[in-house]
């Protein structure tokens, strides 16, 4: 799978593994998870939380600050790299080589570049990571209202834009589920004209 590539190219760069393993996870816009601040990261089981949320730098596109999970991979592989970040604010904006936090998402959109590079995938952005999330969300049968605001979008039509067509084991799903539901309606008619007779 193309996300495993990715991480094995990060060649223990733990920054953009960081990086990666969030955009992956969350669904989160790559400038949106750049301002992410570690005091709104909680490490819980079986996922993290963290804020995404606007700040006097970045305006969230919808403008609207959201809560999102991440795993227990993720967690494990931010620890590490909270502990290499001891007194930063920010999970990637270094106070030391950053001129800004704004600084540090191009420092990450070279490094994503890099690891695609390696990795031999053709071509990818951070923004693919958050459509790769759309599907899956999607793939694993999560509501789309609930998709809809874990990905930060005010309305649901705006997820269905990254709707990926039916795969035929979700068109049989589908098909035996309504098949299912025909024979239910239809032992309950039965057994309602049964007990009136």
């Amino acid at each position: 799978m193309e996300q495993d590539a990715l991480l094995a190219a990060c060649d223990g760069d733990l920054e953009i593994e960081c990086f990666i393993r969030l955009a992956l996870d969350t669904g989160a816009r790559a400038s949106a998870l750049c301002y992410v601040e570690w005091d709104t990261v909680k490490f819980a089981d079986p996922v993290g939380l963290c804020a995404v949320q606007n700040s006097t730098h970045c305006r969230i596109k919808t403008g609207a600050n959201r809560r999102v999970g991440f795993t227990a991979a993720t967690v494990s592989t931010l620890r590490r790299w909270r502990a290499k970040r001891v007194g930063a604010k920010h999970l990637f904006a270094d106070p030391e080589t950053d001129r800004s936090v704004r600084t540090a998402y191009v420092r990450i959109r070279g490094k994503f570049a890099r690891v695609v590079g390696e990795s031999g995938i053709p071509y990818g952005t951070p923004h693919d990571c958050r459509r790769t999330v759309a599907t899956h969300l999607q793939q694993a049968g999560v509501p789309l209202d609930v998709a809809a605001k874990l990905l930060g979008h005010k309305i649901p039509a705006m997820t269905l834009r990254y709707q990926q067509p039916l795969s035929d084991k979700q068109i049989t799903d589908a098909v035996l589920a309504v098949e299912r539901y025909r024979a239910e309606q239809k032992r309950i008619f039965c057994a309602h004209i049964a007990r009136a007779l």
